[in-house]
């Protein structure tokens, strides 16, 4: 008898992520694999205003900018975060082939973060941001893509 291989198909964006199965005419929800990172504006991970400074020729002030980006920052960490969960289910061999549907900058993230193995395993990599679609359409922009 053949095996079936277990498609995984993962739907992110900088603070959202999902894993959706693919089975003959549908798709469902991986248990466990919806995930929220902490999506914080810059003014409210910090606690204080940047400084400001004279400059050293006349009375002029001027204002200092952050040297980190915060919310690129806990982008970075979700993608991490992300790679992580898959790097663990392909090591428990939940699937066979991986789909990353995410915009540019979050897929390069997961591939950077990938491991070698999980990375064997991508079939197909889409820059797109689907999160926000209704379960109707984006099953119906699986169908007309996975096929």
């Amino acid at each position: 008898m053949l095996k079936t291989k277990k498609t995984w198909i993962l739907i992110a964006d900088g603070a959202k992520a999902r894993v959706l199965i693919k089975h003959k005419k549908s798709f469902d929800t991986v248990a466990g694999s919806e995930m929220v990172g902490d999506h914080r504006k810059n003014t409210d991970a910090l606690s204080e205003r940047p400084g400001r400074g004279f400059q050293s020729m006349g009375n002029i002030r001027h204002g200092y900018e952050e040297k980190h980006d915060w919310h690129e920052y806990q982008k970075h960490l979700f993608a991490r975060e992300v790679s992580m969960f898959l790097d663990k289910a392909c090591e428990n061999k939940d699937f066979d082939n991986l789909v990353l549907i995410a915009p540019a900058k979050t897929l390069g993230e997961l591939r950077a973060d990938l491991g070698k193995n999980t990375q064997e395993k991508v079939s197909l990599e889409i820059s797109k941001d689907l999160t926000n679609l209704n379960q109707k359409d984006l099953e119906a922009f699986l169908e007309a893509e996975l096929i």
